[in-house]
């Protein structure tokens, strides 16, 4: 399990499984008050990193994650996307170190919201599609010009 670190990662990650079987969550707890979640679409291998503040202990719960899934489920997986919901250094403090560790990544932010290294902006119904699942940006008010979410996600059978 990965190391703690001060002010770093604070626990243990935990995954649960979303979109009847499709899709995996981790969670994985850090500073204080905080959590970063890995997105995992189990058919193609694609992950995106939401809101990846302490790079260091993210890489940690990445490694072990990884191991995990080609041991126990023989499946490769692929940091695709770094999804930053706002510019607060407790989002995105992470973006500019995992980027130069996983030089294809694509770091997305809100096109007003003037998130660390972005690669890729975005702004209200647009789409990425992250493996089989499709995740939609939404702007939320009154904070639609502080932070954008991500909490649209689709797999294309959600009936399976």
């Amino acid at each position: 399990m990965a190391q703690s670190r001060p002010g770093g990662y604070k626990g243990t990650s935990h995954e649960a499984t979303a979109f009847d079987g499709h899709a995996a969550i981790v969670t994985a707890p850090f500073l204080d008050d905080n959590y970063a979640y890995l997105l995992i679409d189990k058919a193609s291998g694609d992950c995106a990193l939401v809101d990846p503040a302490d790079p260091y202990a993210l890489l940690d719960v990445w490694r072990e994650v990884v191991l995990r899934y080609r041991n126990d489920h023989h499946i490769t997986l692929r940091l695709k996307y770094i999804l930053t919901t706002h510019k607060h250094f407790d989002h995105a403090g992470g973006n500019k170190i995992l980027a130069a560790e996983f030089p294809d990544v694509v770091v997305v932010g809100g096109i007003l919201h003037n998130v660390l290294s972005p690669t890729k902006l975005t702004w209200h119904k647009d789409a990425l599609m992250l493996g089989s699942l499709r995740i939609e940006t939404l702007a939320m008010p009154p904070c639609a010009w502080a932070q954008m979410r991500w909490s649209s996600i689709t797999s294309p059978n959600p009936l399976l």
